[in-house]
């Protein structure tokens, strides 16, 4: 049980939902106001009327409840054998459940060679094609660059 001061009661019932009480509280008011035929009350004698409940004995109580929880690992563990969970990660493409792990292609040293060769080339081709066009004009494919650009095809393929 917790005994709060002053202080420490105000910011315990800022964030308890005090506000969204009070919100539902004057809004049932007014709906069952509305419902008997009154008139809509007035704010000032909504103010009022919630100060008086708010200083009520059924809502004066310094007791605070702290829910806790805790975890604990049962005594018996169950075995299931109907499933497998799978663990998708960035290191290994999946880990299952039954320690299997396989490996991601990408991270492999071939692919990523191949990567680098494709970003070398496409380079090369990006520069040929600039030499080219120094005068202005419309860039024309030589031999070179043909042959370059087969080469990147067959790295992708």
């Amino acid at each position: 049980m917790l005994v709060p001061n002053d202080h420490q009661q105000t910011r315990l019932f800022q964030f308890a939902g005090t506000a969204r009480f009070a919100y539902n509280w004057a809004l049932l008011k007014e709906k069952t106001a509305f419902e008997s035929g009154e008139k809509f009350i007035s704010s000032n004698d909504l103010r009022k009327e919630f100060s008086l409940l708010r200083n009520s004995s059924e809502y004066q109580c310094l007791n605070w409840w702290l829910p806790v929880s805790v975890e604990f690992e049962s005594a018996e563990a169950e075995n299931f054998s109907d499933g497998l969970g799978i663990d998708l990660g960035i290191k290994n493409l999946a880990v299952c459940s039954d320690g299997t792990t396989y490996s991601n292609i990408n991270q492999t040293s071939t692919v990523k060679n191949l990567k680098k060769k494709q970003r070398r080339l496409q380079r090369s081709i990006s520069r040929r094609y600039r030499m080219n066009n120094k005068k202005g004009e419309s860039y024309s494919k030589t031999r070179n660059i043909i042959k370059s650009e087969k080469k990147l095809l067959k790295i992708y393929h």
